[in-house]
């Protein structure tokens, strides 16, 4: 999706395709050469991925609770090769 892979089990976890557009459009906002995000609830990184990869974050702050998003979040972070400037809150 918009260049990116997102990898995750179907049977684990949610994908919204709903929010596609939206996805796009945070990927194309240039951020800020020093910004840092959150984001909340980041899943397997719908918002998170576009922003390192496209957006070009600093670094991202990724909030999660289902440990089957958080290993499929870590795996597209790794497979994207942004995973160094993501953080993976893990948790409420």
């Amino acid at each position: 999706e918009n260049g990116i892979s997102f990898g995750f089990d179907i049977t684990r976890v949610m994908f919204c395709s709903g929010n596609v557009t939206e996805r796009m459009r945070m990927g194309r906002h240039n951020m800020a050469i020093d910004e840092t995000v959150v984001d909340l609830y980041c899943g397997v990184g719908y918002y998170t991925l576009p922003l390192l990869v496209h957006g070009r974050a600093r670094r991202v702050h990724a909030c999660e609770w289902n440990p089957n998003s958080i290993a499929a979040l870590r795996a597209n972070l790794q497979l994207a090769g942004v995973q160094d400037r993501c953080e993976v809150h893990e948790g409420d």
